[in-house]
């Protein structure tokens, strides 16, 4: 289950409305024994700390990553409940390429492991065109660790470790304790530089974290 801790208020921040944004289609498709289920997020990257989900007439804040606090029980002890400690195991880089929204991307792959649960990730980066593009890795991260932070906590340790490269795409394979497979995607389907004003109404006060 999702560490409470992390479903943090919104920052009573007052963002500018003028200027240019970065503005992020993301697809995330999840697949879960015979279940699968597709869907669109909009996020408008104004900085690395004010960024934005959009949802129809809703706006968001999307809150820094927390990492959760070590975990006190197991899964002996704890059951169901317990949320795996994963850690980063294996890493490989690739010579392979892909293109991605006109960008060269190259592909990295990393098996996370923890007690009774694994993950294989797989992130295609390319080199970032603005530094506000980093923000990215953190959106991308999230689409594809499900409910696990401790996953969450991994992957952006692997993507932050390549500096000035953003993750364009993903896949992850999550076996959590005594559950099935589950299979994540993550798409940039457009990226683009837009004028807030009149495509972004910033609320000076909102409610929950867009996580």
């Amino acid at each position: 289950m999702p560490n409470p801790a992390l479903l943090l208020p919104l920052l009573f921040a007052q963002a500018p409305e003028s200027g240019f944004a970065i503005q992020v289609v993301v697809q995330t498709e999840f697949e879960f024994g015979p279940s699968k289920r597709a869907m669109k997020s909009e996020f408008w990257i104004l900085s690395e700390e004010q960024t934005y989900e959009k949802r129809g007439t809703q706006v968001r804040q999307v809150m820094p990553f927390v990492p959760p606090p070590a975990a006190k029980e197991n899964i002996h002890t704890i059951g169901f409940a317990n949320e795996p400690d994963f850690r980063l195991w294996k890493v490989n880089d690739s010579s392979e390429t892909r293109t991605v929204q006109g960008r060269t991307c190259t592909p990295i792959t990393a098996s996370v492991i923890a007690d009774y649960a694994e993950a294989q990730l797989r992130f295609w980066m390319c080199p970032r065109a603005d530094e506000r593009e980093t923000k990215l890795n953190a959106i991308v991260a999230r689409a594809v660790t499900l409910r696990y932070p401790n996953l969450e906590r991994e992957a952006l340790k692997l993507l932050q470790s390549r500096a000035n490269r953003i993750a364009l795409e993903a896949e992850s394979e999550i076996e959590g304790p005594i559950a099935p497979l589950m299979k994540l995607t993550a798409r940039v389907l457009s990226l683009d530089a837009k004028q807030v004003e009149g495509n972004l109404a910033i609320p000076p006060v909102g409610g929950r974290d867009a996580r």
